[in-house]
């Protein structure tokens, strides 16, 4: 008997090693012509296969601060501001028709903050998405309002279906593509971790800040696995933050040496950049 409980150990060991997730995120794109705050939800696989067939897909999302989402679908677009991490993501997006942002009263009333589920209409349209592990694929990108502009204060953040606030279906997070081997060729849930880490719209807010290092660049940007600061006169003091205010890495001498940004997870982040009482900031995407 125990040898069989040691078999039924090995197989669940073996199934959970082999398990191919998506893992869901935001991802800040910029700021439209409507001057409101255009964010992207994010899929990131952990393996690679190519034509995975979309189904129905959601997300949920709290809004602090004030802000919200239009509503129904005419808050999502296709046309994104500017290249955003993933390429041809414009391209590859989900038709914004198929999408719909409801306001989920409920939880909102509890918390203080705007709720709302993110959801795709299944069926409507076959997209088929290719899975390189480690780059994100953008599924839909949103507009954040104040309803005269874009928030400065406040944040957003995706809700974990462990949260209080999602106690049913269909207000929970999930993603079902079909991928012939990733899924033995089924559409099914292939949702990973949830990345809850919350956006804050005042750093989203911040421009670059040109004193007399104004001619500081970060190269490349967006970046895969480091970056230089190009420009620079003089030795400076780098430091990279995450958007919530996190610093992730400082350099107190830096003279234009390579910094190696491989084990930072994807994203926006800012670059705060000091030398001889002059400070800039400078915003950098990590692929």
């Amino acid at each position: 008997m125990k040898k069989n409980y040691f078999l039924f150990f090995l197989l669940a060991l073996t199934l959970s090693l082999n398990a191919q997730n998506m893992n869901y995120s935001l991802s800040h794109i910029g700021t439209n012509a409507n001057g409101n705050l255009e964010m992207a939800l994010v899929a990131t696989p952990d393996f690679t296969e190519t034509n995975g067939n979309s189904s129905d897909m959601g997300a949920v999302v709290s809004i602090a601060g004030g802000a919200y989402l239009l509503p129904g679908n005419t808050g999502f677009v296709n046309n994104c501001v500017f290249t955003p991490p993933a390429s041809n993501v414009c391209d590859y997006a989900i038709p914004a028709t198929e999408w719909d942002a409801t306001y989920l009263a409920g939880p909102s009333a509890s918390s203080g903050n705007f709720v709302y589920q993110l959801l795709r209409t299944p069926g409507a349209t076959n997209v088929f998405f290719d899975a390189e592990s480690g780059t994100p694929i953008i599924m839909a990108v949103f507009q954040v309002t104040t309803g005269s502009g874009a928030p400065t204060t406040g944040s957003i953040s995706i809700i974990d279906n462990s949260d209080a606030l999602i106690s049913s279906e269909p207000n929970e997070n999930f993603l079902n593509i079909n991928y012939p081997t990733a899924t033995s060729g089924s559409t099914q849930d292939i949702l990973g971790i949830v990345n809850t880490t919350p956006f804050s719209f005042a750093a989203l807010s911040t421009s670059d800040v040109s004193l007399n290092l104004n001619e500081a660049v970060l190269s490349p940007n967006p970046t895969k696995g480091s970056f230089v600061v190009e420009g620079l006169k003089t030795a400076a003091s780098v430091s990279v933050y995450s958007v919530n205010g996190k610093k992730i890495l400082s350099i107190d001498n830096y003279q234009g040496e390579s910094i190696n940004t491989s084990n930072v997870s994807s994203g926006l982040y800012l670059v705060s950049i000091e030398s001889e009482g002059s400070k800039e900031v400078r915003r950098l995407i990590i692929q």
